[in-house]
């Protein structure tokens, strides 16, 4: 059995980091999971669903709570990786701008409580690990291309 915390430790490991990303949390705690419900996007549905057939936890991808509100930040990565492939920082910066600011004000109509509320509510613990994943399928994706071995995109999915 495993705790929230534990969870998340496994998604930071997969990418090798040592810090919570601003994009992810264990919004609500618990302990001794076996059955989890895992989703990309967490719902109150889901977290109803999860309840019904007698999960022990939900965990989502995409940033939800007051991770939803922080989520523009990680494009700030971005950046990083484009400055890494020799992008001029200025040019890096501009190519994320649009995109960092439409999702930091989209974030802001969003009742961004709400689904932790309703977990809270239904005593359903509940984490989302988003950054870490994409960071580790991009590892993986980059091992593949760097393998000498891709010709096609269709290879890395195979």
């Amino acid at each position: 059995m495993i705790d929230t915390e534990g969870i998340m430790k496994i998604g930071l490991d997969l990418a090798n980091w040592k810090k919570i990303p601003l994009d992810s949390a264990v919004h609500i705690k618990g302990r001794n999971i076996k059955k989890v419900l895992l989703t990309i996007d967490v719902t109150v549905a889901e977290l109803m669903l999860a309840k019904s057939i007698q999960c022990d936890a939900v965990i989502g991808h995409h940033p939800l709570g007051i991770t939803a509100l922080n989520f523009h930040k990680v494009f700030d990565r971005h950046i990083d990786y484009m400055m890494e492939h020799k992008v001029p920082i200025g040019i890096a910066k501009s190519a994320v701008k649009k995109l960092k600011d439409k999702t930091e004000l989209r974030s802001h109509s969003n009742i961004y409580n709400a689904i932790v509320s309703a977990a809270k509510i239904l005593k359903m613990p509940l984490v989302n690990i988003h950054q870490p994943c994409d960071e580790y399928m991009r590892k993986v994706i980059l091992d593949k291309i760097n393998s000498g071995k891709i010709k096609y995109v269709s290879d890395i999915v195979t």
